[in-house]
C-alpha cells in the first residue's frame, strides 16, 4: 500500500502544472473535478485505512484544531438558511471533502514519513512559470474565454491556471523558497530569473505584494539586509519599465476598477456575515447564497468566481459564521507556530489570501501544505 499512495502522490506532482487543463469532463453544471482532485482523493482513500488498520493515530493540535473546523463546517451546512435542493447539499459536501482530502495529504506525508526536498516544490512553480510564458508570447489575448466563465485578460501571463493572481502566487512561493536554499547551481539562477520575469508579467499586485513581505521577511531571517535592498530596487525598475500594451486594462497597474470591484465584493461579504454571523450560510453555498440576493445574472453556473468572495477568511467567516472563522484561525495559527521557520511562506500568502481566495484553490493549498513537509 505504502507503494501505492508513493505512486499516487508522484502522479499528483506531475499533473501538477496542468492546472485547468486537467479538468474532467463531468458536464455537471457548477461542478469542477480535477485530474490533481482524484489522484488526492484516491491517495487518502488508500493510506488512511491501510494507516489506522495498522497504528494508531496520534492526537495533536493540528489534527484537533481541523476537526473542530470541519465539525462546524459540516453543522453550517446541514443547518444551511438557504433551503438547498438535496443535488445542492451533495455538491457542497463533496467540495467539504475535497479540502479535507488536501488537508489529508499533509497528514499523510507526516504520517508516511517521506522525504521531500524544497527543490521539488521550486521545479513545480517553474515549469508553472514556462508554461505561463508560452502563454503570454503565443496567446496574449484571452477575450475568447470569457463565454467559459473566465475573465477576459489580455497581454498577462496566466498560465495553466487561466488566473494571473493564482498563477502569480504560486511563482512567488517557488521564487521565495529558491531564493531560501543556501547552495545554488547556474541553473538555479535561471530559475530564479525564470519566475521572477513570470511573476511581473502576471501584473498580479496581490502577488508582487506577497512577493514583496516574503523578501523583507528573508531579509529578517538571513540577515542579508543587503541582497534584500538589492531585490527590491530589482523589482521597483522591473515594476517601471513593464510593457503596457494598448487596450489592456489590466495592465495599467493604477487602475481603480479593479479596486472598486474587490471593495463591492467584499461589502457582499460583510452582507451575508452580517445577516448569518454565528454558522454562516453554509459550506461552500456561497454560489446559491449570491442567487438568493440577486447578485448573479445569467453566467452563475459558469462564472469562476462565483463560489467564493476576494479574500479567504471572507469567504469562510460568510460559509461558517464567526465559529468557523475562529476554527479556521486557530487552525492556521497552530499550523504557523509548528512550522515558524516558513514564516517566509506562510505570511506572504496570508496577505495575498486578503485580496484572492487563494487559501481555498486547490493548486495552491496543495503547494502550500507540501512545503510544511519539505527539508
Amino acid at each position: 500500500m505504502e507503494r501505492v499512495t508513493l505512486l499516487l502522490f508522484y502522479l499528483y506532482l506531475l499533473v501538477f502544472p496542468l492546472g485547468q487543463l486537467g479538468r474532467l469532463p463531468l458536464n455537471i453544471p457548477s461542478v469542477n473535478l480535477y485530474l490533481t482532485d482524484l489522484l488526492i482523493i484516491l491517495l487518502n482513500l488508500v493510506w488512511w485505512p491501510y494507516y489506522l488498520f495498522h497504528k494508531h493515530l496520534t492526537r495533536s493540535k493540528t489534527l484537533v484544531s481541523f476537526a473542530i473546523f470541519m465539525l462546524i463546517a459540516l453543522i453550517s451546512l446541514l443547518l444551511n438558511p438557504l433551503h438547498l435542493a438535496v443535488s445542492q447539499l451533495l455538491i457542497s459536501f463533496l467540495y467539504l471533502l475535497r479540502f479535507a482530502s488536501y488537508v489529508g495529504l499533509l497528514g499523510y506525508l507526516k504520517t508516511s514519513h517521506i522525504k521531500i526536498s524544497a527543490r521539488v516544490l521550486v521545479y513545480l512553480s517553474v515549469v508553472i512559470a514556462f508554461f505561463g510564458l508560452v502563454q503570454y508570447f503565443l496567446i496574449p489575448d484571452l477575450h475568447y474565454l470569457q463565454i467559459f466563465g473566465w475573465d477576459p485578460h489580455y497581454h498577462r501571463l496566466v498560465g495553466t491556471f487561466l488566473d494571473p493572481n493564482y498563477t502569480g502566487i504560486i511563482m512567488v512561493l517557488g521564487l521565495l523558497l529558491l531564493l531560501k536554499i543556501k547552495t545554488k547551481s547556474k541553473a538555479d539562477y535561471l530559475f530564479l530569473l525564470l519566475l521572477f520575469i513570470a511573476t511581473m508579467l502576471t501584473y498580479s499586485r496581490s502577488s508582487y505584494l506577497a512577493y514583496l513581505v516574503g523578501l523583507v521577511l528573508l531579509g529578517l531571517q538571513k540577515r542579508a539586509w543587503k541582497q534584500t535592498s538589492i531585490g527590491i530596487v530589482i523589482f521597483i525598475l522591473s515594476f517601471v519599465l513593464l510593457p503596457r500594451q494598448a487596450g489592456g486594462e489590466g495592465l495599467n497597474l493604477q487602475r481603480t476598477s479593479t479596486i472598486n470591484a474587490r471593495l463591492q465584493n467584499w461589502q457582499q461579504a460583510v452582507r451575508v456575515i452580517s445577516d448569518h454571523p454565528l454558522l454562516g450560510v453554509g459550506f461552500d453555498t456561497l454560489r446559491y447564497a449570491k442567487l438568493s440576493y440577486h447578485w448573479l445574472g445569467a453566467d452563475s453556473q459558469i462564472s469562476h468566481s462565483a463560489a467564493g468572495f476576494d479574500s479567504s477568511l471572507l469567504t469562510v467567516a460568510a460559509m461558517t459564521g464567526l465559529f468557523g472563522l475562529g476554527a479556521f484561525l486557530w487552525w492556521l495559527v497552530v499550523i504557523i507556530k509548528s512550522t515558524k521557520t516558513k514564516i517566509y511562506l506562510h505570511l506572504p500568502l496570508l496577505v495575498h489570501s486578503f485580496f484572492v481566495n487563494s487559501l481555498f484553490y486547490p493548486w495552491i493549498l496543495g503547494w502550500w501544505l507540501i512545503s510544511l513537509c519539505t527539508e
